[in-house]
Order: structure tokens, then C-alpha cells, then sequence
């Protein structure tokens, strides 16, 4: 028999998130994809993890996603954005998810950084330009 733990998601989207966003979404999809999973992954049962979404200005978006889990160990901190570097082994991965999501993150004029990981739990921030793609096609398109 395998034993089941209750993680709930909440969002909470400002009231300045835009309905609608130019930018793009298999790597926007892929970078929520991954936080996400290591959210779920390191945290304990009965517990929550926190989307927060946020405008600043007008073009750029602040992700906020945080879990109540033990933290990351201290020795894995310098490490987290390597390719290859698994948190933890024993859950399976190959240590890639963090890597790529700063690589995408950085593709689309933002940027992936931890901001906190305590006994508490452990908080990841991206932020991204939401008219990267667009500027740039229209660029591309002028040439």
C-alpha cells in the first residue's frame, strides 16, 4: 500500500496581472512545470504551496512559488542552477529542471533566483519581460 499526502496549490494573482500576455509559453509552461514539481516533491503533507503572480510596470511578471517543506541543504545551494545537480537522489531526477527553467527564464528578459530556503520552507522567484517575444519579432520583422 502507498501512503498519500495532501499538498494544496494556491495562487494569488494581483489585480495588475494582465488577462492575457505576449511571451513563450512552452518555456513560460516549462519553467512553472519544474518549480512546481520540486514544490510538490519537497513538501510535506498538509501543507501549501504558494503561486504568488504580480505586475511590475507594464511589461514584466514577478512568480513567487514557495512550499513549507525542511529547505534546501546548505551544501546544494551553490549548486542549484548546474546541470546534473540533484537535490536529493533518492527522488529521482537528473538535476536539469532548475538549470534549464534559469536558461529559459534569462531567454525570455528575466531572471530565476532563490530567494529563501530555511527549516521553513523554500521560496523560488522568476521574472519575466512579457513583451520579449513580441519586441522581438516586430524587430525581426523591420529588417
Amino acid at each position: 500500500m502507498t501512503a498519500t499526502r495532501s499538498v494544496k496549490i494556491k495562487t494569488n494573482f494581483r489585480r495588475t496581472v494582465p488577462e492575457y500576455i505576449i511571451t513563450d509559453e512552452i518555456k513560460l509552461g516549462q519553467i512553472l512545470k519544474n518549480l512546481i514539481d520540486n514544490a510538490l516533491k519537497f513538501a510535506p503533507s498538509d501543507t501549501d504551496i504558494l503561486i504568488h503572480i504580480s505586475s511590475l510596470g507594464e511589461t514584466r511578471l514577478l512568480f513567487q512559488i514557495s512550499n513549507q517543506g525542511e529547505g534546501i541543504p546548505a551544501d546544494k545551494i551553490p549548486f542549484l542552477f548546474q546541470p546534473f545537480q540533484p537535490i536529493d537522489e533518492g527522488l529521482g531526477g537528473m538535476g536539469l529542471g532548475l538549470y534549464i527553467s534559469k536558461l529559459y527564464a534569462a531567454s525570455l528578459g528575466g531572471d530565476l533566483i532563490l530567494a529563501n530556503s530555511d527549516k521553513k520552507g523554500t521560496t523560488f522567484l522568476f521574472l519575466i519581460d512579457t513583451q520579449f517575444q513580441a519586441t522581438s519579432i516586430a524587430n525581426n520583422l523591420n529588417h
